[in-house]
């Protein structure tokens, strides 16, 4: 089976965005609603991402 680097995979990357939003949500919560705040939909559309990336990969990240 075919292999490609992490870098190319759709679901890392929607993992990846994802993370670092949740961090940057807790450190907003840490600093009291000083940042500007990230709207819920667009977690959505990130889990939407990386569901779709998980369903139609072809290759194994190697």
């Amino acid at each position: 089976m075919d292999t490609k680097p992490w870098y190319m995979s759709k679901t890392v990357w929607a993992a990846l965005l994802t993370g670092l939003l949740g961090t940057y949500q807790g450190l907003d919560a840490a600093l009291n609603d000083a940042l500007p705040n990230i709207p819920q939909w667009v977690f959505y559309v990130l889990t939407g991402l990386g569901l779709y990336g998980l369903r139609t990969a072809d290759k194994k990240i190697g």
